[in-house]
């Protein structure tokens, strides 16, 4: 995967960019270890909702 330059962007979008993959990197792991067993999501589908919320939260 190439690294991204957030330095261009906006402090929010950057904020919000690294707190879906910090998200995203916890899901992984969960995933990893088994705690989500029986949980039918995919980490698309977590991000959409990270996203919505970030939406919803800002506006």
């Amino acid at each position: 995967m190439a690294d991204i330059d957030l330095d261009g962007l906006d402090p929010q979008i950057r904020s919000d960019i690294q707190a879906a993959v910090r998200l995203a990197q916890v899901v992984k792991e969960a995933k990893a270890d088994g705690d989500l067993e029986g949980h039918s999501f995919d980490d698309e589908d977590i991000l959409d909702r990270h996203a919505a919320a970030n939406i919803i939260c800002c506006t």
